[in-house]
């Protein structure tokens, strides 16, 4: 993907006006959900549906023993037909929630949703850091009304960067993940390795840190009941530290010693196995 191909750009003067805590629109998440893995060239009030959404679920495809499935995508980058006005409960997170590999059916928060009788929106997206799910969620909280707000975010050390393009002077915000190249951000000149040499993992961990108490704070204003963990424990020993005074810390995401050779479709990420444990070791804690 090329930056003429994004349509999902911010300028100057927006970005100085753009607000997390008090959006004016719901597309204002679209600056935040562009994915060099996933067509984003929607049209307004539509939905696209695709087979495969990266590369290495297309090599490994031919290894699935389960029925093909496919993707719908919606206008503001989420897994669904559309984006809904009212919901239950809303998840947040990257691929582990957006549930790349996986039919919709096998996903933890599907399973949840239904041992709960609620019903669910998805707003995870592939490949972002812990910083751009909770700015999804301030986005998305204040113009979709939510009861209850689940995270599982990524590893603490993904890292939101704004970037801009110099050939169109316009700004779009990249994901970074360690030891992972980019060709989105590097068609940005944005080089990973950089960030990552330049910048030490507490300067990471004090990002999150920040936008976490602030999602505690809004979550409690706008009265929706949130909830958070993390799949890596590297992140989760920190977030235990934390104080939240409205966010409740879930178990964490774990990988028990019975359950081996469970993968998703592409080869990484959990199969159904993985996403039933974790929804039947979250759901007693849901309330």
């Amino acid at each position: 993907m090329t930056p003429s191909s994004i349509n999902e750009y911010i300028t100057t003067k927006n970005f100085a006006e753009f607000n997390v805590l008090d959006s004016a629109k719901l597309d204002d998440v679209k600056l935040l959900t562009t994915n060099e893995n996933i067509y984003h060239g929607i049209k307004k009030n539509e939905s696209v549906t695709v087979d495969y959404t990266c590369l290495s679920e297309m090599r490994e495809a031919a290894n699935w023993p389960y029925e093909h499935f496919t993707y719908t995508l919606n206008y503001h980058g989420f897994r669904m037909p559309v984006t809904p006005e009212e919901i239950d409960i809303g998840v947040f997170g990257c691929s582990f929630t957006f549930g790349t590999g996986m039919p919709v059916s096998g996903l933890w928060h599907t399973i949840l949703g239904e041992r709960l009788k609620q019903s669910i929106g998805n707003f995870g997206i592939a490949g972002i850091s812990a910083t751009s799910a909770l700015d999804i969620f301030l986005i998305v909280s204040k113009h979709v009304r939510m009861k209850k707000a689940i995270f599982l975010l990524p590893s603490f050390n993904r890292y939101q960067v704004a970037v801009k393009n110099e050939e169109i002077s316009n700004i779009q915000y990249m994901n970074t993940i360690p030891n992972n190249p980019s060709r989105l951000c590097e068609s940005f000149g944005l080089l990973t390795e950089q960030v990552y040499k330049a910048l030490p993992d507490e300067q990471f961990y004090k990002d999150v840190r920040n936008k976490l108490y602030i999602t505690d704070m809004i979550a409690k204003n706008r009265n929706i009941d949130t909830y958070v963990t993390t799949w890596e424990h590297n992140s989760y020993e920190f977030m235990e530290h934390m104080k939240f005074n409205h966010i409740k810390l879930l178990p964490e995401w774990n990988h028990p010693p019975e359950i081996i050779d469970d993968k998703a479709r592409d080869g990484m990420h959990p199969g159904f196995n993985l996403n039933l444990f974790f929804a039947e070791l979250i759901t007693p804690h849901i309330k």
